[in-house]
C-alpha cells in the first residue's frame, strides 16, 4: 500500500467512521445489534434499499427495523415476515422494491438461517469469494 493510499484510506476512517456520522447515515442499523446474525440480517437488508434520498432510506429503513424489533434473527425465524410481507403484495415498500420482494429476501434469509449458524457459515459452502 502506497503512502498515499495509507494516507487517504486514514482520512476517510476519520470521517466515516465516528458516531456523529454513523447517527446520520443507514449504516446506523446494524449498528443497534450486538448478536452477530441481528448483524447480518440488518446490514444486508439495509444494503439492498441503500439507494436513493437518505432521508428516505432512513424513514423505510427505520419502518423495517420496526417491524423487526429487537432482534432481526427472532423475526426472521418466527416467520413474522410472511404476515407483514405478504407475498403477493406487488406494492412498493420502497421505490421499486415491492413487499413481495421483502418477502422473498426473508424467505432466504429463513432458509439459510434454518440450515447454518450465521451467514458467514451459509456463504462458506461456497468455493472462491462470494460476489
Amino acid at each position: 500500500m502506497t503512502k498515499d493510499i495509507k494516507k487517504k484510506l486514514q482520512e476517510w476512517a476519520k470521517t466515516y467512521h465516528c458516531a456523529d456520522f454513523i447517527q446520520n447515515d443507514p449504516v446506523q442499523f446494524p449498528h443497534r445489534y450486538r448478536q452477530k446474525q441481528d448483524i447480518e440480517i440488518s446490514g444486508l437488508l439495509t444494503a439492498i434499499m441503500s439507494f436513493g434520498n437518505r432521508k428516505q432510506i432512513l424513514k423505510k429503513a427505520d419502518e423495517l427495523h420496526g417491524c423487526m424489533g429487537a432482534s432481526p434473527y427472532q423475526y426472521v425465524l418466527s416467520r413474522r415476515w410472511e404476515k407483514d410481507f405478504p407475498a403477493e403484495e406487488k406494492r412498493s415498500f420502497y421505490r421499486m422494491l415491492s413487499y413481495a420482494d421483502f418477502y422473498s429476501y426473508f424467505e432466504r434469509l429463513y432458509a439459510a438461517y434454518s440450515r447454518f449458524e450465521s451467514l458467514e457459515e451459509a456463504l462458506q459452502v461456497y468455493s472462491g469469494l462470494p460476489i
